[in-house]
């Protein structure tokens, strides 16, 4: 082959390359409703699909969910009455402006006709905004047990609308027509001071009508789902969120839908404001001045954020360059950082050394090393998890398990696999996958207070066995808690101190036959003592 020829060729390649690359669509900035993947559908799939009544396009028109149309559009119905003065027509419109947009949220091998789409969109958003106010006014009791059922299939990640359509259909409900402060701001060019008072407006009712929608979900949809995972004295420490119903029109990070909405509950409360004269970091940077971030150890390497990879000894000095000073010794005993590539810790496996400081023992391996459960009484949040090294003591937020539990968990996991953010309910079921191995494990922490079910321990303990199958996990906020956990239990008096209560003092009989047997060994000795004196005088 010639140099024409090979030139010729390499032509041909470049563009059947560009052809590929021109096919590929653009990720649109509003997509936030995602599949679950393949291979978490295939462990429980009845965890990902509705069963009473489907919102959105993934499983519209589903015949198992069909019986249940008719009472939607009940729902529907009653919605369109509580507001004479807004029309189906306003409500149309609100989302006609918005369909691009809506559409955008989904895959893009999402295959549904425009003008059904938009019907689709109206009716289940009023259906969800009925849903919202069916507690103020309940005709029937079957209406708020369904109600109630409805409730959990609007937490699952396939069946999600996204919440700018709720925010404009409320907005008609409120005002009785559709918001035409655009069409106020392009007819006020006249001056610049009417285009700005008109968009202030705008603004400030935009904010107004999101506020109040927003506490209608933190008012009963929010403690409905965590009815399903937390104690009920507990749900008002988690449905308090007030930075979440006063976000600002210029907030961008706004929840995208219900799922997003109830995870943020869950979530560590933000920073407190900086002043102006002190700079201000943002949430994940300040966590990460605070803690290191890892990958299990099981995953086979282990990873700081920005692209440092911890190795084997040596972390002080490089920890000290990327500016994360709190360094526990238990890290610096295994592991060096080697900036900017990954490599797998073959060497450090064919060691033999102990690679698993980030991984949680059972409950019951625990407390044979004196280390003891109490529930955490002020919890904020499912990661609120303390060791107090000088009382060997693991606060841990109390979870409820229900029948709805593992749905609700395994949709937030889901979605965390697809969004940048951290995940922290994923690390929340790691750890506590650590923690539970059997029955007992789940029955010790259930007399800690720590569990709370009436189901079989068993399963409970499978629940949370089975929840990270296929998951990929990034410890990051305990791992400071099982460091030290770790370097607790490795301290053989604690042990020692485990092994004596448990093996004398574990009732009161047992204490009393060990004073009996110290007295009687004493007497002994003491018997011995005055025999010996006697037999030399």
């Amino acid at each position: 082959m010639d140099d024409g020829e090979a030139i010729s060729v390499a032509d041909v390649v470049l563009e059947l390359i560009r052809e590929k690359l021109d096919k590929v669509p653009s990720l649109p900035s509003d997509y936030s409703i995602y599949r679950v993947p393949e291979s978490l559908v295939k462990e429980k799939p009845e965890a990902y699909i509705p069963s009473r009544v489907s919102v959105g396009p993934f499983y519209h028109g589903h015949r198992h969910l069909q019986p249940m149309e008719a009472r939607k559009m009940r729902y529907f119905k009653k919605f369109l009455n509580r507001q004479p003065e807004a029309t189906l027509s306003n409500y149309i419109k609100a989302v006609r402006d918005l369909e691009e947009r809506c559409y955008q949220c989904y895959p893009d091998d999402l295959k549904i006709e425009r003008n059904r789409f938009v019907m689709m969109m109206v009716v289940d958003g009023c259906f969800i905004l009925e849903l919202l106010h069916w507690d103020e006014n309940v005709t029937t009791s079957s209406d708020g047990k369904w109600s109630n059922l409805a409730t959990l299939d609007l937490i699952l990640l396939e069946n999600q609308l996204p919440i700018f359509v709720l925010e404009a259909l409320y907005q008609v409900f409120i005002n009785g027509r559709v918001n035409d402060s655009s069409h106020q701001v392009a007819t006020a060019t006249a001056t610049a001071t009417a285009t700005a008072t008109a968009s202030v407006a705008a603004a400030a009712d935009d904010h107004t009508i999101r506020t109040q929608l927003y506490g209608l979900i933190c008012k009963y949809f929010v403690p409905n789902i965590l009815r399903s995972l937390l104690r009920k004295e507990y749900i008002i420490n988690y449905s308090s969120r007030d930075h979440i119903q006063e976000l600002k029109p210029e907030d961008v990070d706004r929840p995208k839908h219900l799922l997003d909405f109830v995870r943020r509950f869950l979530l560590p409360p933000p920073p407190p404001k900086y002043s102006s004269e002190q700079p201000e970091e943002t949430y994940d940077s300040q966590r990460k001045n605070k803690c290191l971030q890892f990958v299990p150890a099981c995953a086979r390497e282990l990873c700081l954020g920005d692209g440092i990879i911890v190795m084997e000894r040596g972390v002080q000095a490089a920890l000290q360059r990327v500016n994360v000073p709190n360094v526990h010794p238990t890290v610096g005993k295994h592991l060096k950082c080697v900036p900017g590539f990954c490599k797998p810790l073959e060497e450090l496996w064919r060691s033999g050394e102990d690679l698993d400081p980030m991984l949680v023992r059972c409950a019951t391996e625990l407390e044979k090393a004196s280390v003891k459960f109490e529930k955490n009484k002020k919890v904020t949040s499912l990661l609120d998890i303390k060791f107090d090294k000088k009382k060997g003591v693991l606060t841990i937020p109390s979870i409820a398990i229900d029948d709805g539990t593992e749905i609700i968990l395994r949709n937030l996991i889901a979605y965390e696999q697809y969004i940048d953010d951290h995940s922290y309910i994923t690390e929340y079921a790691d750890f506590m996958d650590g923690l539970i191995d059997t029955r007992e494990d789940v029955e010790l922490l259930q007399d800690n207070g720590i569990v709370v079910t009436t189901g079989d321990p068993t399963q409970v303990a499978q629940l949370f066995n089975n929840l990270l199958k296929q998951v990929r996990v990034l410890v990051r906020d305990t791992t400071l808690v099982r460091l030290e956990v770790e370097e607790h239990y490795n301290i053989r008096c604690h042990k020692w101190k485990a092994s004596l209560m448990l093996n004398y003092f574990n009732s009161p009989w047992s204490f009393i036959s060990l004073v009996a047997a110290i007295i009687l060994l004493a007497l002994t000795i003491i018997q011995a003592i005055y025999a010996v004196l006697s037999y030399h005088r």
